[in-house]
């Protein structure tokens, strides 16, 4: 997938977040998604509309300023250099033909190493029509995330082996096999591994799109186990963060 059709499926996703949560009635999502898939397929004189959309809609209120600049930055980032890249793979949430039955096996899955762990990705934004995205992961103890807040995205645990400890703000807690955690956006959090033992889980994120971050972040896994140990690239990991709308605050606090 292109740069700038990652960009255009991030801003459709983003509309249709704000159609789920009735902050634009259907018949402005679905101009706006339009739009955009007219967009997709490299026509500039479209940008007029979908940026004028967007600006009404940060004016009445109902968006707030900083998602509708973010979106009109999208906007200009796609028509500023590589348009002829930008192909019509918007995902539609009213596409049925994009959607259908699959089953995965505990095994299957595409496998990446992403910051010390195993992650087996087990639906896309793709597969569930914007929905969702599932990734299972299989972490060793002392692994984590840093302090980071989504923007776009909730996520959710539930985990089945091991021990994770999550912290959010002032708040600490442990939780183990067969806990569910909720993680909504906007609320800075982190995560790591404790105990004696690896950790397994499952992360839910909705909407989907969160397993473009950990393929880009990670490598392919050449084995369906742990990676060595390695630093992490910070100054990549920032930067990718950012283009899926994460913010990483900092390492987790002790």
């Amino acid at each position: 997938m292109h740069a700038h059709e990652m960009d255009l499926q991030q801003l459709s996703l983003m509309v249709l977040r704000l159609m789920d949560a009735d902050l634009v009635l259907p018949e402005e999502g679905d101009a706006l998604l339009a739009e955009i898939e007219a967009l997709g397929r490299a026509q500039e004189e479209t940008s007029g509309p979908l940026l004028r959309m967007l600006t009404a809609l940060v004016q009445s209120g109902r968006l707030d300023a900083s998602i509708g600049e973010q979106a009109q930055e999208i906007v200009r980032k796609v028509l500023s250099g590589k348009r002829a890249h930008a192909q019509n793979s918007i995902i539609r949430r009213r596409c049925p033909m994009s959607l259908s039955i699959y089953a995965l096996d505990e095994e299957e899955g595409t496998a990446i190493w992403f910051l010390n762990t195993l992650a087996v990705i087990k639906a896309t934004a793709g597969q569930t029509g914007g929905a969702f995205s599932l990734v299972a992961q299989f972490a060793p103890v002392g692994s984590g995330s840093p302090y980071h807040v989504h923007r776009f995205d909730d996520e959710s645990f539930y985990i089945t082996e091991g021990e994770l400890e999550f912290i959010s703000e002032g708040t600490r807690f442990v939780k183990g096999p067969g806990s569910f955690v909720f993680l909504p956006k906007n609320i800075p959090h982190g995560f790591r591994v404790v105990g004696t033992v690896p950790a397994r889980f499952l992360i839910l994120a909705n909407p989907g799109g969160f397993e473009g971050f950990i393929t880009e972040a990670g490598e392919s896994a050449t084995t369906r186990s742990l990676p060595e140990p390695s630093a992490p690239d910070i100054p990549k990991l920032v930067a990718l963060a950012a283009k899926y709308q994460i913010e990483i605050l900092g390492p987790l606090p002790d």
